[in-house]
């Protein structure tokens, strides 16, 4: 069974994050980019979902500190955000290892970009 990592700073957007990844997969989350950080140095995580919002700069210390990381530099993230902080990225920003999404997915074709990169790793 694949361990994901949900990170996100609303409980809301958690839940609805948790529901459409389904049952597949062992599904952890916290609301602090730092303890996201250390529970992917304690355990064996397959994909990293941060749920972003508005302050780019959380984003962008979490990225880095989990690219910097030896035991974490190779999981794959997925950034949900809404489409103004969207664009934002896709226009000034190149993360490795990164995916970069609408936060309007419905919930199979969020299913479908997580399996899609659980199968790449």
């Amino acid at each position: 069974m694949k361990n994901v990592l949900i990170v996100g700073e609303n409980i809301k957007e958690i839940n609805k994050l948790r529901r459409a990844i389904g049952f597949e997969f062992k599904v952890s989350a916290t609301n602090s980019p730092d303890g996201a950080l250390e529970s992917l140095k304690g355990k064996t995580t397959d994909l990293a979902v941060y749920r972003a919002g508005r302050d780019l700069s959380l984003l962008f210390e979490f990225y880095k500190s989990l690219r910097r990381n030896e035991a974490t530099e190779d999981v794959p993230l997925l950034v949900i955000a809404d489409v103004i902080v969207l664009r934002a990225l896709a226009e000034t920003v190149e993360m490795a290892g990164t995916a970069v999404v609408a936060d309007n997915l419905g919930e199979e074709e969020m299913s479908g970009v997580i399996n899609s990169m659980l199968t790449e790793n």
